[in-house]
């Protein structure tokens, strides 16, 4: 939710998906969502980072925590 919360104060829409669902599923939920990037927590985020998808060109991208804000904005 911090992640979030960041995102939200950098101006950027962003949303949650708080159901015990897939991870395939959630996606098809962004997908249809229209969303442009998806941010998975997991694993990375002990180590300050997490994945971003770039919905379009299906390409993931670990960035650390910090930067996911920015790097988002400037696409």
């Amino acid at each position: 939710l911090d992640l979030l919360a960041g995102l939200r104060d950098a101006g950027l829409r962003a949303d949650t998906d708080l159901a015990d669902r897939s991870l395939k599923a959630q996606f098809r939920a962004a997908g249809k969502r229209r969303a442009a990037f998806v941010a998975i927590v997991g694993d990375e985020w002990d180590e300050g980072q997490v994945t971003v998808r770039d919905m379009a060109a299906a390409a993931d991208h670990r960035i650390s925590i910090e930067e996911v804000a920015p790097w988002v904005s400037a696409r």
